[in-house]
C-alpha cells in the first residue's frame, strides 16, 4: 500500500473517531454499523489486555482492507508474537465467514540474506528474533 494512501488512513481514524471511521466502512463493505462497531470494541479490548506487535492504526488499515476484499480464500498469519492479532484476525475471519490460518515459529525469523536487504532498508529493525521469556 503507497504510504500516501496509508497515511490518509491513519489520519482519517485519528481525525474521525471511531463513528465517522465505522460509517466509511460501512459504505465500503457489505457489513452493518452494528457488526463493525462490536468488532471495533472487541478490538479494544484486546488491544487493551494482550500485547500486540502493531500499532493498532496499522491494524485498522488492514481490517479495513480485509473487509473490503470480496474473495472467500482464507486469511493467513504469519508470526502471531502473543496472539494479539490472532485474536482480532479471529473475529474478522468469523465476521467474514473465512478460514484464519497461523503460523508461527516460535524461535524468530533467520538471520536476513542480502536479496532480504533489497526489499527493506530497515531489515534490522524488522526483523527480530522474540526473546526467550516471551514464547510460550
Amino acid at each position: 500500500m503507497p504510504k500516501t494512501i496509508k497515511k490518509k488512513i491513519i489520519d482519517f481514524i485519528l481525525k474521525s473517531g471511531r463513528k465517522e471511521y465505522i460509517d466509511n466502512l460501512t459504505k465500503n463493505t457489505i457489513y452493518g454499523y452494528k457488526d463493525l462497531n462490536n468488532l471495533f470494541k472487541q478490538f479494544e479490548i484486546i488491544q487493551k489486555n494482550i500485547e500486540c506487535a502493531h500499532r493498532e492504526s496499522d491494524f485498522y488499515i488492514m481490517y479495513a482492507i480485509i473487509l473490503s476484499l470480496q474473495v472467500n480464500g482464507p486469511i493467513v498469519e504469519l508470526g502471531c508474537y502473543k496472539g494479539g492479532s490472532t485474536a482480532k484476525l479471529s473475529l474478522i475471519s468469523k465476521l467474514t465467514s473465512r478460514k484464519l490460518h497461523i503460523f508461527d515459529s516460535f524461535e524468530g525469523l533467520p538471520d536476513p540474506i542480502g536479496i532480504d536487504r533489497k526489499h527493506n532498508s530497515n531489515v534490522d529493525e524488522c526483523f527480530s528474533k522474540a526473546e526467550d521469556e516471551d514464547l510460550y
